[in-house]
């Protein structure tokens, strides 16, 4: 299920890319981005074997009784990643 979920999310980034910005979407597979594609293959792999890793591991760690409270916190992490990169990020 995780191997269909990070494939149907690239084929539709790519079909966002492809529909926003037709005339750069080639242009990224250039040699002039190899560092930036080595960078986010560094990334990817680093968030899928440590990053899944410890959010599955997570899912156990509360028990069946607090997984609601589990939950509301996992849904505070897409917010809160936003917030430290905005901040992270300025400058």
């Amino acid at each position: 299920m995780n191997l269909l979920r990070l494939i149907v999310g690239t084929l539709l980034a790519m079909l966002a890319a492809i529909l926003f910005t037709p005339a750069n979407f080639f242009g990224v597979f250039s040699s002039s981005y190899t560092a930036a594609w080595l960078w986010l293959g560094g990334s990817g792999i680093i968030a899928i074997g440590i990053g899944d890793y410890f959010s599955y591991r997570m899912y156990t760690v509360p028990g069946a009784r607090n997984i609601d409270v589990a939950q509301t916190i996992f849904s505070l992490v897409p917010a809160l990643a936003i917030i430290i990169a905005h901040f992270c990020l300025q400058g």
